[in-house]
C-alpha cells in the first residue's frame, strides 16, 4: 500500500481502514460524527445526499467527520484536547506525521489562541500543511 493512502475509519476515531487511491470514497459507510447534548448520535441526516457528492466533497466531509468524532471523546465536543489530538494523529495520520516528533509541541504551534485545545480552524491549518507536503512530494517525483 502506498504510504500516503488515505486513512478512513468507521464509526470511531480508533479503527483506521486503509483506502487505496484507486478505491471509491462513495463505497464507504458514512458515519455521523456529531453528538446530541446527551452524547448520543443524532438521527442519520445529511445536508447533501451522499450519492450526489464527488470524491473530493466526500474527502472534505471525512476530514470534518474525523475531527468531530475525535473531539467528542472528552471536554468540549467542538475542540480537540491534547489527548484527542494525539489519538487523531496517531491513528489517522501515522504516515504523514511520522517525522513530526513531539506532538504536544506540534499542537502548540497550531493552537493560535493558546487555549490548549484545537478548534476546527486550527486543525484545518494542519490539514493544509499536510496537503502541501503531499503536493511537494508529488511534484518532486515528477522530475
Amino acid at each position: 500500500m502506498h504510504p500516503h493512502s488515505l486513512l478512513l475509519h468507521h464509526p470511531h476515531c480508533f479503527s483506521p481502514t486503509p483506502l487505496s487511491s484507486s478505491s471509491s470514497l462513495a463505497s464507504l459507510p458514512h458515519p455521523t460524527p456529531y453528538l446530541t447534548e446527551d452524547g448520543r448520535p443524532p438521527p442519520a441526516t445529511l445536508t447533501m445526499a451522499s450519492s450526489n457528492l464527488t470524491e473530493l466533497e466526500l474527502a472534505i466531509e471525512k476530514v470534518v467527520d474525523i475531527f468531530f468524532q475525535c473531539a467528542s471523546r472528552e471536554g468540549n465536543k467542538a475542540t480537540l484536547t491534547t489527548s484527542e489530538f494525539k489519538e487523531l494523529v496517531t491513528l489517522q495520520l501515522p504516515n504523514l506525521m511520522k517525522n513530526v516528533g513531539n506532538l504536544e509541541e506540534k499542537m502548540k504551534t497550531l493552537d493560535v489562541n493558546s487555549d490548549q485545545e484545537l478548534k476546527f480552524g486550527e486543525y484545518w491549518r494542519l490539514i493544509g500543511e499536510l496537503a502541501k507536503e503531499v503536493k511537494r512530494e508529488k511534484v518532486g517525483k515528477k522530475k
